[in-house]
């Protein structure tokens, strides 16, 4: 499974995007859903993230192109952060002053990509001072009211965070 997935992100990668295409599946307030999520992308006995039972997504669309807005808890006054996601297959600076990655470092060293490989189906990629570090697939199911992100490191793509959302109103 893995396999095919990083080979189809790596044909994606290495094809050129045509337009960037409409994200509208995504587009909403998304919520964790704890009890279909498994943290593990660091490996058995490492200390994982933790997320809150709020934990939550609004995706939006801002002109040509989309903004995830990240909450580490629901309902606060102001994201946690922001990222814009266009997937056209460019890297993008990170502009969150303290990092893009979920664990930080240093902004002005990291980047990232969005592509679209299906209409309900993205990738991002992370990278760590010009080095792929994280791939991320974003799959939103067929009925629309399912959202769930796979996240694996470059560096050890055996262990993966699965988390899965469901739509709010």
């Amino acid at each position: 499974m893995i396999r095919a997935l990083i080979l189809g992100t790596a044909l994606t990668i290495a094809t050129p995007a045509l337009a960037a295409p409409d994200l509208g599946a995504l587009y909403g307030r998304w919520q964790i859903d704890l009890a279909r999520t498994e943290m593990n992308r660091f490996g058995p006995g490492k200390p994982q993230i933790v997320r809150s039972p709020t934990f939550t997504f609004v995706f939006a669309r801002e002109g040509d192109h989309a903004v995830n807005h990240v909450y580490a808890q629901w309902p606060q006054p102001a994201p946690s952060r922001s990222m814009t996601m266009k997937a056209d297959g460019k890297r993008q600076p990170c502009q969150v002053p303290t990092g893009c990655q979920t664990w930080g470092g240093n902004a002005a060293e990291q980047g990232y990509e969005y592509h679209a490989l299906a209409p309900r189906l993205l990738m991002r990629v992370f990278y760590d001072k010009g080095e792929p570090a994280e791939y991320t697939t974003y799959a939103v199911s067929e009925d629309g009211q399912t959202f769930t992100m796979i996240a694996w490191s470059a560096a050890t793509p055996y262990w993966q965070n699965r988390q899965v959302f469901t739509r709010q109103k």
